[in-house]
């Protein structure tokens, strides 16, 4: 899988950013999210919390609908991480998604599709590199929500 080309408008102190992804290939979600309408659009936005878990509890207390991440997704990050009870535990409970890697820790949270094709993602990042970058990451369970566009 190719990434997709990207360019950011950073703001001078990098507190905003407006990653902006491109794609050729009608198999991509924006390929399809473009031939759908006919041309360009904002398919989600993203923010970033300091604290993932209490920034869930506020968005599902403002009444937003989370996606809902089936209980298979954490069996499997149990099995390839091997976290603590108490962490994976805290991930269920909240529909977080995890990744880690060498330099740290990288969670998220997604808003159910709304309007048929407009999402929110909130990440938060602990010194990790992942999810900084266009790449394919572990959402998958996300993509069973979405509808294809």
């Amino acid at each position: 899988m190719q990434p997709l080309p990207s360019r950011a408008l950073v703001s001078a102190d990098h507190t905003v950013s407006f990653p902006l992804n491109i794609s050729e290939s009608r198999r991509t979600a924006t390929g399809r999210f473009v031939g759908a309408l006919s041309g360009g659009g904002v398919h989600h936005i993203a923010f970033t919390s300091a604290d993932l878990v209490q920034t869930a509890a506020q968005l599902r207390a403002a009444g937003a609908h989370l996606l809902d991440i089936p209980e298979n997704y954490y069996v499997d990050l149990d099995a390839r991480l091997l976290l603590s009870a108490d962490t994976l535990a805290t991930l269920q409970h909240n529909d977080l998604l995890y990744d880690e890697d060498a330099y740290g820790q990288f969670r998220q949270v997604y808003t159910a599709t709304f309007d048929e094709r407009f999402f929110f993602v909130t990440a938060q990042h602990e010194k990790s590199s992942l999810g900084r970058t266009p790449r394919k990451t572990s959402t998958k369970p996300s993509q069973t929500d979405r509808p294809c566009l």
